[in-house]
């Protein structure tokens, strides 16, 4: 028992040895393969700092279409971070105007045709946009829609049709219990 319990320690200590240069060398080439952000005209780099400093979102947001539209030729490393900003941003103020129609419409007295007609446009777009299908968008202008036909005052009740279906879709499991 005795040894075969020195066989095994020799032999784990023996692979754990030949195994230790191939990791040092693996780490050593993943720190070394990290790569240096490419160079940046001094103009650019000054309006991508200004972008990059910048607080005040909208400001922001104006900064970043400036700088990809004056420097449209920098590489593409320096292009993503506005674009992805650009891009939230965008999506923020659709989501706000869907969440300020939704408070309108579901708001005391605020069940009308003009505003679900807004509310409807609006998250209309939120829909359109949003990276993931949003259930709770969905499903509140199927029950906007659906009160509104049941009011009196919406009459197209295959888009109304349409948005019930889709959030009974979403809203249904897609694995058994």
């Amino acid at each position: 028992m005795k040894k075969f319990c020195f066989l095994a320690l020799t032999l784990t200590i023996t692979i754990s040895m030949m195994t230790a240069p191939t990791l040092a060398r693996n780490v050593g080439f993943a720190l070394t393969s990290l790569q240096q952000p490419p160079a940046l005209p001094e103009d650019a780099a000054a309006a991508y700092a200004d972008y990059y400093n910048e607080k005040d979102e909208a400001k922001k947001y104006e900064k970043a279409k400036g700088f990809l539209e004056k420097f449209s030729t920098v590489d593409q490393y320096w292009k993503n971070g506005p674009q992805k900003f650009i891009q939230n941003y965008e999506l923020r103020r659709i989501y706000a105007k869907c969440q300020d129609a939704d408070k309108t419409f579901f708001g005391a007295g605020g069940a009308n045709e003009a505003n679900l007609n807004n509310f409807l446009s609006a998250c209309d777009a939120w829909i359109a946009k949003t990276p993931v299908p949003d259930v709770v968008s969905t499903t509140r202008i199927s029950l906007g829609t659906g009160f509104g036909v049941l009011a009196g005052f919406y009459k197209d009740t295959a888009r109304g049709l349409t948005y019930t279906d889709k959030a009974i879709q979403m809203l249904t499991p897609t694995t058994a219990p």
